[in-house]
C-alpha cells in the first residue's frame, strides 16, 4: 500500500488554453486564477504480479481572478471590469494499471461538478455549471526494444449540458512510438473524435462545430 498527500496553491495563467473561448470573445484574465487545493491518493500493489489499483480525491477551493471584458461585436465596445470565481468543488479518481513482459494496460475514470460565477460591473451576474463523468482505457505493446504500438479510447460527458454533440466527447485513438535512443523519441497518433465538449478554437472554425473530427499528430520529443 501506498498513500501520498498534497496542499497548496492551483494557479492557471492568463496565456493559459483553458482562457482561449473568453479571449476570442472579449474576455481577458490579466493575473489569471488561482486558488487553494489540497488531496489524497491511495495505491494498492495486489497480490497478482503487476497489478496496481488506486483511487484519489481533489478537492480545490474557491478560486477567483479579476476580469477585463471589450465586447468584440455590437455596437458598445465598452471595457468593463469585474471578477470570475470558480467555486469550491472535488475531483474523485479511481484508476488501475497491469504490466506483463511487453503489454501494459491502464484505465481511470473520475467525477466532478463545478460552478464558474462571472460578475460584471454593472451587469448581471451569469453562472455555469458542469458536472463531468469521465474514463479511458489504454493498451501498448513493445513490438522491439524500440518500437511501441498502442490503443487508448476517451470518453467525456458534461451532464448538465443540454443533448447534443457539445455535450460529450469521445475518442477513439492508434498510435505508434519509437525511441531513437534513452533521449529521443518519435510519436504518431491517429484520433477518431465524435462529440465537441473539448475546447476547439472558435476562430478557426468560422462555420460551426461538426459533430466529427479526425485529427493527425506528429511528434518529436526529447526525455532526460
Amino acid at each position: 500500500m501506498e498513500y501520498r498527500g498534497w496542499d497548496g496553491i492551483r494557479s492557471v495563467t492568463k496565456d493559459d488554453g483553458n482562457f482561449l473561448g473568453q479571449r476570442e470573445s472579449g474576455t481577458t484574465l490579466p493575473n489569471g486564477i488561482s486558488g487553494a487545493a489540497t488531496g489524497a491518493t491511495l495505491r494498492w500493489k495486489l497480490p497478482i504480479n503487476g497489478l496496481m489499483v488506486g483511487a484519489s480525491d481533489l478537492y480545490v477551493f474557491n478560486k477567483t481572478g479579476v476580469i477585463v471584458n471589450t465586447p468584440t461585436t455590437g455596437a458598445n465596445q465598452t471595457t468593463t471590469n469585474g471578477t470570475e470565481s470558480v467555486l469550491p468543488f472535488s475531483q474523485v479518481f479511481l484508476f488501475a494499471t497491469y504490466e506483463h513482459k511487453r503489454l501494459w494496460l491502464a484505465g481511470e475514470t473520475w467525477k466532478s461538478a463545478a460552478k464558474q460565477v462571472v460578475a460584471l460591473t454593472g451587469k448581471p451576474t451569469t453562472e455555469a455549471y458542469n458536472e463531468d463523468f469521465a474514463w479511458y482505457a489504454m493498451a501498448t505493446y513493445k513490438v522491439t526494444e524500440k518500437l511501441t504500438a498502442g490503443a487508448y479510447y476517451t470518453e467525456e460527458h458534461n451532464q448538465a449540458a443540454t443533448l447534443g454533440s457539445a455535450r460529450y466527447l469521445k475518442d477513439w485513438v492508434v498510435s505508434t512510438r519509437f525511441d531513437f535512443n534513452q533521449f529521443l523519441y518519435a510519436k504518431a497518433e491517429e484520433h477518431f473524435i465524435k462529440g465537441t465538449l473539448t475546447d476547439f478554437d472558435a476562430l478557426l472554425n468560422p462555420s460551426g462545430l461538426k459533430p466529427t473530427t479526425n485529427l493527425t499528430l506528429l511528434k518529436m520529443g526529447v526525455s532526460f
